[in-house]
């Protein structure tokens, strides 16, 4: 199993996960006992879609982004430290996904920082590209073969990104350090799908999600050192309580629900059924921020979604990797 199955928000797009675990005949025709774990699997996508009104929401309570990042990966790093492997044959994967964990901490960070810039709609749509980077990263240094499906579902991401870039709220309305910011995350997460595709073998995915979570920690930890006191935690109760929520709802509590679920559904089900991510994201980021996307914005969101699910039925077909 790998983090497909503790954050869809990773793995789904380029179906990495494990074929002992996760794959499924196309064919396989959805039973009543599937339903749960598949609607599990909408509500968690939906949980991870929240995620960048919780981010634009406390940095704008007074939070430094190293700061909002560390939160979001400390509860789950606390919560599944038991069960990180440090002894044993399993400690060099265990050294990797620490090392992932530290790309994924201060990739995000540059997320974070964008949206001082940038609307949620087009930061949601920036990062939604990092299925390209891995690509590229995983043919050039970790010998993946290039399959249809994942061929097709980058150049489909490709080009959603250059539609949804132009226009209203686009991000070439956007300063170049905000551009540079924004990819940092997809960047990020690139590295990390193919680390855990390739160099995290024998790990369980509560350790794989914990030892995740712990080098996000690691990582971070400098940088909110370095950061002024007033810029840790926000200021007054409510904005405390909604750094709280966020630590639990955007974190922890969907990467431990994927991992239960996606097993019980398949790779391919599962990567239509997290497809709901970006639309969450655009929904809340019109309803509770006023940022509504445009035009442009849905459509290339909606190729995008085409894209997740392509890449998931060649996932189904194909087996662990492509």
């Amino acid at each position: 199993m790998t983090f497909l199955q503790s954050n869809p928000s990773l793995a789904r797009h380029l179906g990495t996960a494990q074929k002992s675990r996760m794959t499924e005949p196309p064919s396989q025709p959805t039973s009543a006992a599937n339903l749960v774990p598949l609607g599990a699997i909408v509500v968690a996508a939906s949980l991870f879609g929240t995620l960048p009104f919780f981010a634009k929401t406390l940095g704008e309570a007074g939070m430094a982004a190293p700061a909002i990042a560390f939160c979001r990966f400390a509860l789950t790093a606390v919560i599944l430290l038991p069960c990180v492997v440090i002894r044993g044959p399993q400690r060099k994967a265990t050294l990797w996904a620490i090392v992932a964990g530290a790309a994924i901490g201060t990739g995000w960070i540059g997320f974070v920082e964008s949206l001082n810039w940038l609307m949620v709609p087009a930061a949601g749509i920036v990062f939604m590209t990092f299925p390209v980077f891995a690509l590229v990263l995983g043919v050039l240094s970790f010998g993946e073969r290039l399959s249809w499906g994942t061929g097709l579902a980058a150049t489909l991401i490709v080009a959603a990104g250059a539609l949804a870039a132009g226009g209203a709220g686009g991000i070439l309305q956007a300063p170049w350090q905000a551009i540079m910011f924004a990819l940092a995350a997809p960047a990020g997460y690139g590295f990390v799908l193919n680390v855990v595709a390739h160099r995290l073998d024998g790990l369980s995915p509560l350790a794989i999600t914990g030892s995740i979570a712990l080098g996000a920690v690691f990582g971070l930890t400098p940088l909110v050192l370095m950061t002024p006191a007033d810029a840790i935690l926000p200021a007054g109760a409510d904005a405390f309580l909604l750094l709280l929520v966020f630590s639990a709802l955007t974190a922890f509590l969907p990467q431990f629900v994927m991992t239960l679920a996606v097993p019980l559904v398949g790779a391919g089900r599962s990567a239509a059924a997290a497809s709901v991510e970006l639309p969450v994201t655009f929904i809340t980021a019109g309803w509770l921020l006023g940022e509504a996307p445009s035009a442009r914005q849905w459509l290339a969101g909606a190729v995008i979604v085409g894209a997740i699910i392509i890449a998931g039925i060649d996932q189904a077909r194909h087996g662990a990797r492509p």
